[in-house]
């Protein structure tokens, strides 16, 4: 639901996308499939492939692989990270056009995603989405939503 407000990007050239948090690349797949669909666009993956506390039900021994099978039809448009998103925003020298964040589906961790990762947008970047999801938005009390609402709305997410 999010990616189809980006719709108006598909086929563009050279755009450049960023996935915090793609678990089995199922997303990923979508954007792959659906938007960036010209040969030099790229998405670029962050994740550590260890699930979080909602996943400790879950056995995730092969996370890794499964999301490497599911993207295996565009390995060569896909740069996959292994880290916290945290941990890697030193390092990165790219700017995106788009970022997804879907990690740690806390509003503490979307919120330090977003303004961390905010600064490594394009000049223009043409969408941006926040994903809080999950556990963390059912948990949150009504006041508690508004305020997730009103951070969204001043930096202009819908």
């Amino acid at each position: 639901e999010n990616f189809k407000k980006c719709m108006f990007m598909a086929g563009l050239p050279r755009a450049k996308f960023l996935e915090i948090g793609s678990f089995e690349g199922r997303s990923c797949v979508w954007l792959l499939e659906n938007i960036l669909t010209d040969d030099t666009s790229k998405i670029t993956c962050i994740d550590t492939f260890n699930g979080s506390e909602e996943h400790k039900e879950q056995n995730l021994e092969n996370l890794y692989d499964i999301f490497l099978h599911n993207i295996s039809n565009f390995k060569d448009k896909v740069n996959i990270i292994r880290d916290k998103s945290q941990d890697v925003l030193k390092f990165m020298k790219e700017k995106y056009d788009f970022i997804y964040i879907d990690g740690l589906h806390t509003y503490d961790a979307v919120k330090n995603d977003f303004d961390k990762w905010m600064e490594e947008l394009n000049n223009d970047p043409t969408v941006f989405t926040a994903s809080i999801k999950h556990l963390a938005y059912k948990q949150l009390t009504s006041d508690q939503k508004a305020t997730w609402h009103n951070f969204l709305a001043e930096r202009g997410i819908q």
